[in-house]
This record gives structure tokens, C-alpha cells and sequence, in this order.
């Protein structure tokens, strides 16, 4: 695995527990409707793939295989820019500037989740041997 910058290693630590609580948070709000319950429970448990990459990363542990890591970190980053995609459409008709406020701090929170997700699996992929 090649090493990374010690230098930022608290403040990925900082941002992996962040994550862990806002996750937790999230998670205790859970609607009771069946129909947004499915959706609660899918987001949830990718949400939970995700952050056992983001643990991986930071912490530099191996969480589970490279192919199961090629099916997941797509998945993860789709379905949180759709989750915001989703909360944009809902909030822009009523009020634009706080929808796009919204959004905004959404991807910027997560921007270092993708990147964290993008190098956990190249540090884990084997070099090409040609």
C-alpha cells in the first residue's frame, strides 16, 4: 500500500468520526412509512459500505476484497450524488436559494468521502503486470 501524507492523517480521523455520528444521527430519524422505509434501509446500508471504505482508508485496513471494493465504490459515490440530486429536486421548486444552498453543503461534505473511496481502491489494486 503506498503511504500517504501524515500530516493530514487527524483531520481524515476527524472527518471519518463526523461521518460516523452524522450517519448515526441520520439513521435514528428513520421514517416509519413502508414505502420510504426500504429506501431508508438501502440508503443506510450504503451508507455503512461507504463508511467501512472510508475506515479502510483512513485507518489503512483491509475491509473486504478488491472486486467486492470495484462493485461498491461506484455504487457509493452514484448513490450519494443521487441522494442529492434527489433532495435539490425536492427543495428547488419551493425554495431555490436554500435548495441550492443545501446541495452544496452536501457535496462539499462528501467530496471527501469520494476521494478517500477513489484512492482506497487504487492503493488496494495490484499493479498491472504486462
Amino acid at each position: 500500500m503506498r503511504h500517504r501524507n501524515n500530516g493530514n492523517d487527524l483531520a481524515w480521523r476527524i472527518y471519518f468520526w463526523y461521518s460516523v455520528f452524522a450517519i448515526a444521527l441520520g439513521s435514528s430519524s428513520m421514517d416509519s412509512d413502508p414505502g420510504s422505509l426500504v429506501v431508508e434501509v438501502l440508503d443506510l446500508a450504503i451508507l455503512v459500505a461507504g463508511l467501512r471504505g472510508l475506515e479502510g482508508y483512513v485507518y489503512r485496513r483491509t475491509t473486504w476484497s478488491i472486486r467486492v471494493w470495484s462493485v461498491l465504490r461506484p455504487i457509493c459515490i452514484l448513490w450519494s450524488l443521487g441522494y442529492i440530486a434527489v433532495v435539490w429536486f425536492m427543495t428547488h421548486p419551493i425554495h431555490a436559494t436554500m435548495a441550492n444552498a443545501i446541495s452544496a453543503l452536501l457535496i462539499t461534505l462528501h467530496v471527501p468521502l469520494f476521494r478517500a473511496l477513489y484512492c482506497y481502491g487504487r492503493e488496494r489494486t495490484p499493479p498491472f503486470r504486462g
